[in-house]
């Protein structure tokens, strides 16, 4: 199997300025079509699938002098959040290793009476008109799906 690289015909003639650069990570292929709920479910999951054809591990067992091998960390833990000044953090649902910012957690973010929550440009949620609900979610890459917000005093 050749993955990231399209071949100019068939069995060969690879080009290296048509070859992916960039990150891939837990590439599986399955003989059965898998629907959208399921799909979503591994792609947000912790589990180390293994497609009925092809998996992520078997792919670093044949790489070529091109391809870089780096450790994935899924699962990794965010950063704990603070609570902003001016405002509150609370736990919404701990995360799959039952910690306050383990993959899968959420927390929420709100503001005293008279502040609110940034965007990620630094100006007002409602100055951008992006609705920011306070919520944060921590990824199996160990990243919160958005900035952690500040509290901002509101324009009268």
């Amino acid at each position: 199997m050749i993955l990231a690289q399209e071949q100019d015909e068939l069995g060969g003639k690879f080009s290296a300025l048509e070859s992916f650069r960039g990150r891939m990570a837990r590439m599986n292929l399955w003989n059965i079509t898998l629907g959208p709920s399921t799909a979503a479910a591994l792609m947000g999951s912790c589990s180390d699938a293994r497609g009925s054809v092809f998996s992520w591990g078997d792919a670093l067992l044949g790489t070529s002098a091109f391809l870089r091998p780096s450790p994935l960390s899924a699962c990794a833990a965010c950063a704990a959040p603070a609570a902003p000044a001016r405002g509150s953090l609370a736990q919404v649902r701990r995360g799959l290793d039952g910690s306050q910012s383990g993959a899968g957690a959420e927390v929420r973010f709100r503001c005293e009476e008279g502040f609110m929550l940034d965007s990620a440009a630094g100006r007002g949620a409602e100055d951008e008109g992006d609705g920011d609900d306070g919520a944060r979610r921590c990824g199996v890459l160990g990243e919160w799906d958005r900035p952690l917000p500040n509290c901002v005093g509101m324009k009268t």
